[in-house]
């Protein structure tokens, strides 16, 4: 089989019909992937790469109303080099990875419906010389409690993840701010819910910018709160220390000095 001719290839959009059900069983490449109402793309349970690179103002992933994706152990990567929406739809993926190498400042719109992460979310744009990626919530995004959220970059660009001022609630069991990274909070909830033990909610090399956030950890295990300073413009606005717990548990703020501007509550 040849791509491009037997299947599509990078250069071709992939939609799924209604009443049609596509399986993955390889790692592929697409403009864009779309599962129309009725169809259905599965993956063979093996760690299959879907990577996807629509063209300016396009939208990666599109997920119809009555569509189904069973993502498996499968990783949905976005490299646009241009401003594209991620995922059209509310829908369920596993790995999820923002890793274009861009040319200029760029923005993605990670959603327009409700999305679950059931693995990692990755975003890590290239860059040789100084330029910013933005990834904009679009809608309530909930990453496992077993799975990180790392923002990072390579070279000299830079990345920011945005809740923006419609404040898209956010929500993953773990977060990295790595240098040269931001995640921007404005007036939005942003819940930290690592189940596993010893583990460390958030980590900041990067910005953390609050805003008017709400943060709140609330994990039913023994965790260690955070890593690095949370000060200055860093600092936590609220912060809620708010779990349900099956057992007694104990909660460790990391070495780094820890300030809250607004109300701390512990509950």
């Amino acid at each position: 089989c040849t791509e491009g001719t037997d299947y599509p290839g990078i250069n071709d959009s992939a939609t799924i019909a209604n009443a049609t059900t596509v399986t993955l069983t390889a790692n592929a490449s697409s403009t864009s992937v779309t599962i129309n109402n009725g169809g259905t793309l599965t993956t063979d349970g093996n760690s299959r790469i879907l990577n996807l690179v629509p063209a300016a103002a396009g939208t990666a992933f599109t997920v119809g109303a009555t569509a189904t994706f069973t993502p498996g152990n499968s990783t949905l990567k976005v490299t646009s080099d241009a401003a594209v929406t991620v995922i059209s739809g509310s829908t369920t993926v596993n790995n999820l990875q923002l890793v274009p190498t861009i040319t200029a400042a760029r923005t993605y719109t990670l959603n327009t419906g409700t999305t679950t992460i059931n693995g990692n979310f990755d975003i890590n744009p290239t860059r040789a010389s100084a330029a910013l990626m933005t990834v904009n919530l679009g809608a309530t995004t909930t990453v496992a409690s077993t799975a990180t959220t790392t923002i990072t970059r390579t070279t000299l660009a830079t990345a920011l993840l945005d809740a923006t001022t419609t404040n898209y609630p956010f929500t993953t069991g773990h977060l990295d701010i790595k240098t040269g990274a931001t995640f921007r909070a404005r007036a939005s909830t942003v819940t930290l819910n690592g189940s596993d033990a010893g583990g460390i909610l958030i980590t900041r090399t990067g910005t953390f910018t609050r805003d008017t956030s709400t943060v709140v950890m609330n994990p039913d295990v023994a965790v260690t709160l955070t890593s690095g300073t949370f000060t200055g413009t860093s600092a936590f606005f609220n912060l809620s220390l708010t779990p349900t717990l099956s057992s007694n548990r104990t909660y460790t703020f990391g070495s780094g000095a820890v300030l809250v501007n607004g109300d701390l509550n512990i509950n």
